[in-house]
């Protein structure tokens, strides 16, 4: 691996769940139906779902562009990027984090309408001390991107040689273990659009450009996820850029000769990939 061509990125949410449990309604359930036991707990709604859930959508759908971009890594929340594709992730992400900015706002605009419409549906329920004041609300929601070099063995330090030596095998191992992680899931955003197309074309249906998109953009960049540069995965992605680029959704429609065509070879393509990365295939 080159560590020069890579980089570790986090991307760090926090967010207001807007549910309280509530041990007295909890303690209320168990009494009138004479339950006894862990019977669970009674978890309030403190704001309606049609609130609060265009705020986790717009988080939710920057974590998707984020892990889109970027290679699994470690269980800590860094994740594998090539140093080629830096200014691509903040140019893609920007948009995303501009929406949850926007919307956590706006729910922020009406915070105290929403508590007193709220104070109303809960009824008996309702307790003004789960509400968090405005400032801690906007505390609670937040979001920050970490962008930091790959660590290389050499990088280690320890005083003692005989230790010092170890510690660099124990991490080249592990590195090892996660550039293989890494290189499994390139292979699979190749595979797995091209499997579903093949699918599609095999049994006459619907081709959808998002598919055909997705199938070109992955295929042209493999090469800078290519961590290892396995010839074998730079070979598959170019042959199916080849093929998928010489035809477009509207021919793949309107003929079933191409149809055919295209889903054969597509599908030898699959079967001579790499069967260490590529599943079943």
């Amino acid at each position: 691996m080159q560590h020069e061509k890579y980089l570790l990125v986090s991307f760090r949410t926090s967010k207001w769940s807007a549910r309280k449990f509530d041990a007295k309604a909890t303690e209320e359930v168990a009494t009138n139906h004479n339950a006894t036991g862990d019977i669970g707990r009674f978890n309030k709604l403190l704001l309606n779902k049609s609130d609060i859930n265009p705020v986790n959508a717009a988080f939710a759908a920057a974590r998707r562009q984020h892990d889109g971009l970027t290679l699994p890594w470690d269980d800590d929340g860094d994740r594998l990027l090539p140093s080629a594709r830096l200014m691509d992730y903040r140019a893609k992400m920007q948009p995303h984090l501009a929406e949850v900015d926007l919307r956590v706002a706006h729910l922020l605009s009406r915070y105290q309408d929403l508590i007193d419409a709220r104070r109303v549906e809960l009824n008996g329920l309702f307790d003004p001390a789960d509400y968090p004041s405005e400032q801690q609300m906007r505390e609670k929601f937040a979001h920050k991107i970490e962008i930091k070099p790959v660590p290389a063995s050499e990088a280690i330090r320890f005083g003692d040689p005989n230790i010092e030596r170890d510690l660099r095998e124990q991490y080249e191992e592990m590195l090892k273990e996660r550039v293989e992680d890494a290189q499994k899931e390139v292979w699979y955003r190749l595979i797995d659009p091209i499997k579903r197309m093949v699918d599609v074309l095999s049994r006459d249906g619907r081709v959808y450009e998002s598919t055909h998109k997705a199938i070109l953009d992955i295929a042209r960049l493999v090469p800078q996820y290519n961590i290892n540069g396995d010839p074998k995965l730079d070979k598959a992605a170019s042959d199916i850029y080849a093929l998928m680029s010489k035809v477009n959704v509207d021919i793949l429609r309107d003929s079933e000769a191409i149809r055919t065509i295209t889903a054969e070879a597509a599908g030898d393509i699959l079967s001579r990939m790499d069967s260490k990365y590529a599943g079943a295939f």
